[in-house]
């Protein structure tokens, strides 16, 4: 199932407008500094990140396969996300 999933979304979205996009961000953002990875549950990770040129926090989710060797399936960005620093 997994390994369909991965071919059909490669497919949909190819590797290179995937470069394309996280280019996009990183000129938008700028740095980007991690302070505070959280395991959320045993197949998600978040990882707090400061983007340095908008000063605004946001939120990685790093989706992973539960089965080993928990390959990661997606990462989803929640912005802005309010910390008091």
């Amino acid at each position: 199932m997994l390994t369909y999933w991965i071919a059909y979304s490669l497919k949909e979205r190819p590797v290179a407008k995937r470069l394309q996009s996280w280019r996009d961000y990183r000129a938008e953002w700028g740095e980007l500094r991690a302070s505070k990875c959280v395991v959320g549950s045993d197949d998600d990770i978040y990882v707090l990140v400061k983007a340095e040129r908008e000063a605004v926090w946001n939120t990685f989710r790093f989706m992973l396969q539960a089965e080993k060797p928990h390959r990661l399936i997606e990462i989803e960005i929640a912005s802005p996300t309010r910390v008091d620093e």
